[in-house]
Order: C-alpha cells, then sequence, then structure tokens
C-alpha cells in the first residue's frame, strides 16, 4: 500500500466526492438509462463513501474514491431492479375476459426478459466476484469501473518507492490476469460463458 496514510482532510474528500457525483451519475446512466434509479443510487453510494470517510479518513488515501462508489452504484442498481422484478404487479384482474388477464400478463413477462436476464448476469458476476480477495477485488474495480491502468493501480497498491513504475505495473498486470481466469472459471461453473454473453 502506499507510504502516505496521512487522513484526507473534509475539504479534499468533499472535493473528491464532487468530481465523482456527476462521473459516477452519468456511467449508471449510459447502463441503466434511468434517471431517478441513476440519482438514487448515486446519491446513496456517495453516502456510504462520506460514512465510511467519517469511520476512517485514512481509507480514500489508499482506495480511489471514483471506483470505489461506482462499484458499489453498480451493485445497488442490480439490487433495485431485482426487486423490481419480484414485485412487479400481477396482470389486471378482468373477470369477464379471463384471456385479457393472460395476454396482459404474457406481455409484461415479455417486456422483463432483457432486464431479468441481465440481472441475472450481475448476480452471476457479484456471486464470482464475493470469492476473490479484498485485494484482488480492488484491482478489478480499479481496472474496470475506475478505468485506471495497471501502472497506477500499481504505485496504490505497492507504493512509490517499491521497485519501478513498470515493474509496479506488470505486476498488477500479472495479477490481474490470473483473477480475470479466476473470475471466467468460476463464471463457467455457474452455467455463463463471459466471452459469448450466454448460459454454457
Amino acid at each position: 500500500m502506499s507510504a502516505n496514510t496521512e487522513p484526507m482532510t473534509l475539504e479534499h474528500f468533499l472535493t473528491e466526492m464532487e468530481t465523482a457525483r456527476p462521473i459516477v451519475r452519468r456511467r449508471v446512466w449510459g447502463r441503466y438509462r434511468d434517471n431517478q434509479l441513476s440519482d438514487e443510487v448515486t446519491h446513496d453510494c456517495l453516502t456510504d463513501a462520506w460514512n465510511r470517510w467519517q469511520i476512517e479518513p485514512t481509507y480514500f488515501v489508499t482506495h480511489n474514491l471514483l471506483a470505489w462508489t461506482t462499484q458499489r452504484a453498480y451493485w445497488r442498481v442490480r439490487d433495485r431492479l431485482n426487486d423490481r422484478a419480484r414485485f412487479a404487479p400481477l396482470a389486471e384482474e378482468h373477470p369477464e375476459d379471463p384471456a385479457y388477464a393472460v395476454k396482459t400478463h404474457e406481455a409484461h413477462a415479455k417486456a422483463a426478459e432483457p432486464e431479468v436476464e441481465r440481472h441475472q448476469v450481475w448476480a452471476l458476476v457479484h456471486e464470482a466476484v464475493t470469492t476473490l480477495s479484498e485485494d484482488d477485488r480492488e484491482i478489478i474495480d480499479q481496472h474496470h469501473f475506475g478505468q485506471m491502468t495497471d501502472k497506477a493501480i500499481g504505485d496504490q497498491i505497492y507504493g512509490v518507492a517499491d521497485s519501478s513504475r513498470a515493474a509496479r505495473g506488470l505486476r498488477v498486470f500479472r495479477r490481474r490476469t490470473r483473477i480475470e481466469e479466476r473470475l471466467r472459471e468460476c463464471l463457467l461453473e455457474r452455467g455463463y460463458d463471459p466471452q459469448t454473453g450466454q448460459a454454457s
């Protein structure tokens, strides 16, 4: 980890929060196209970050706030959408026309299919990620959600005093490759092929 363990000042933390807010919201909206959901989860996850900073002021010195918040926003969206699918209203009751109720129910189910399938994939990915150690999850979060390079991740994990920057980046690249292979195998075991995006 980085040798810098000085607590992040309130002013610095609030600046980081305001920088992260529109980026996290844009990422969530870009994936799910839901304004209300994007606003809600962005607010909730930044509140989580605030609570985390109050408990441990040094946490976001060694953890990327944007990556941390974005990853949690994606998982929170998945949970919200799973709840929506679980508590979706049934077809309207028309005792005088049973065929109408059947058709309405089928229409609701068909409209929900792509959304439910996407959430099932997210559930599998989430389950696979939880099998990783905290450090391995951090590497995946920072690379895929924080859009950080291997060298930048190496700076955070190993510290700038540990070997050269290129060497640190290479260590992260090799480690990340092994992590991603483990995740792929884990998803295959659960019946999902990440290469084709289909059930195996």
